[in-house]
């Protein structure tokens, strides 16, 4: 009962790593404004997401603007893209000639999608480590034995 207990261990990281990774997606947070530099009190905050651009007002008024072309959305795939995407952040953070008011930081959507990669790498190791080996253990299906099928004579 132990591989039993392995398996469904694997599937329910691998299927909570599949939920974060919808979630990650979803969300707008990818990056967020830095409030780096000299003008540290602002009124309002910056968040970019796969899907749309959002500005929340110290009011607590959120304004979001989708996409207009499909050539601007960044990100593809779990781990991959939640680590390109961070890369592309942090390369525009530390570049000198990135203006101080348009640097932005890690937004919670890439912690979000870097746990559900995690938890998918997990799981999916769990569920190929409980996996049978070649040639090991008994057969799928029952052998039938040709002489007992040889034995009837249908006329």
């Amino acid at each position: 009962m132990a591989n039993a207990g392995i398996q469904l261990l694997g599937f329910s990281l691998a299927f909570l790593g599949f939920i974060g990774g919808i979630a990650s997606t979803i969300m707008v947070e990818w990056k967020a404004s830095s409030y780096a530099g000299d003008n540290i009190i602002t009124a309002q905050a910056l968040y970019e997401g796969l899907w749309k651009s959002c500005a929340s007002q110290s009011t607590g008024q959120v304004q979001c603007k989708v996409y207009d072309s499909l050539l601007q959305l960044p990100g593809l795939l779990a781990l991959v893209g939640t680590s390109w995407y961070a890369h592309r952040i942090a390369q525009d953070f530390y570049n000198p000639f990135t203006p101080t008011n348009s640097r932005y930081e890690f937004g919670s959507a890439l912690f979000v999608g870097w746990g559900a990669a995690f938890l998918i790498i997990i799981g999916g190791g769990f569920l190929c480590c409980n996996c049978p080996k070649k040639g090991s253990g008994a057969p799928r299906y029952p052998q039938t034995n040709p002489a007992s099928n040889s034995s009837k004579d249908y006329v």
